[in-house]
């Protein structure tokens, strides 16, 4: 089967994630068009990246190139206007790994609904933020998977001094997060280490400008020796593994508009517990009590977060629950997506 993948967002192809770090959604992509290819179909991307180039079997075209062509499949990647450039699509997919807000906007509404595309979203939580409208077309719920060097590690072996991880956007939470880890954590485990990996406070910290709506959490990062904050540029994923080996607990503030919690996804494969509030996509990535912890208020995420910093046993526990529990490698995801395609008629 001809599967052709659409995305008309940021210029990339299948090697830049070997590169340098990518969005959730933008790995994504990349991981599924190579899955599919991998289950033994044969699979094109037209996108904004450079030259044309074959990388793991996909081959990658810049989509200001395709010409009228044909495919059995289409699968558009968040924006439905790609769909004004398919002249021959009869199996449909919209994929949304972002929140589809803007499905909302008449212009993405209308061609939604004149193409009527099966709908592929993340989560239940993904449903709030679509169109009843949108809701009554054809979907399937099938979340992303994860890459295969968050599968199958030996056990976590943390460092003498505990290391909290954060990976979420800055706007995302992180306020919040900070104030209990100044406030509540820090005052308890005084050793202990937040490690956030955060592309635009890296930028700040190294004295570049950045703007004024992350003023908020740049005042309370300005003190981040006192409180053994360490900011850190986001790393390649065989990086990452290695980074979080020495982590006892994945602080996830999470956010109401949140709909694919990717790192969350992939340090719960590794075996890194997890503490989230209860909002957004992220409790649904963990097993409340077995793999992580779920948080309604400030002192409850600050105590669960303790615990699996300052109890090794407790954190054990959870690693080897949070390992058993969350393996969905992006084989079975593009399994999921043939299942889907079948059914269309």
């Amino acid at each position: 089967m001809l599967i052709t993948l659409l995305d008309d967002s940021h210029s990339f192809d299948g090697s830049t994630k070997d590169k340098h770090p990518l969005g959730g959604s933008e790995k994504s992509f990349i991981l599924l068009a190579e899955a599919l290819s991998n289950i033994g179909h044969i699979v094109r991307v037209f996108n904004n990246c450079e030259n044309a180039l074959v990388v793991n079997g996909v081959s990658w075209n810049p989509i200001n190139k395709m010409k009228a062509i044909h495919s059995d499949v289409w699968i558009v990647h968040n924006d439905p206007l790609l769909f004004n450039s398919i002249n021959n699509g009869t199996k449909n997919i919209l994929w949304l790994t972002k929140s589809g807000l803007k499905l909302v906007q008449p212009k993405y509404f209308n061609v939604t609904m004149e193409y009527r595309p099966t709908l592929v979203y993340q989560g239940e939580n993904h449903l709030d933020f679509i169109p009843d409208a949108v809701k009554s077309l054809d979907a399937a719920m099938i979340p992303s998977g994860v890459s295969e060097c968050y599968l199958n590690q030996s056990d976590l072996v943390p460092t003498i001094a505990p290391i909290a991880l954060v990976t979420s956007h800055p706007l995302m939470g992180m306020e919040w997060l900070l104030d209990i880890w100044n406030k509540k954590i820090h005052t308890k485990l005084p050793w202990a280490e937040l490690h956030i990996f955060s592309n635009i406070l890296s930028k700040f910290i190294t004295g570049k400008k950045i703007p004024e709506l992350y003023d908020k959490i740049v005042k309370k990062i300005e003190d981040r020796d006192k409180f053994n904050i360490k900011i850190k540029k986001p790393l390649l994923d065989k990086e990452m593994v290695e980074e979080m080996k020495n982590m006892r607990v994945h602080l996830y503030p999470s956010h109401n508009t949140e709909v694919g919690a990717f790192t969350l996804s992939e340090s719960q494969a590794l075996g890194l517990p997890a503490v989230t509030r209860n909002i957004g996509v992220a409790p649904r990535r963990i097993i409340d009590g077995k793999t992580g912890f779920i948080s309604d208020d400030h002192q409850s995420f600050a105590d669960f977060s303790i615990r699996f910093l300052d109890d090794m046993p407790a954190f054990q526990r959870a690693s080897a629950e949070a390992k058993k529990n969350n393996n969905r490698s992006w084989n079975k995801v593009a399994q999921e997506f043939i299942k889907v395609i079948s059914g269309i008629h």
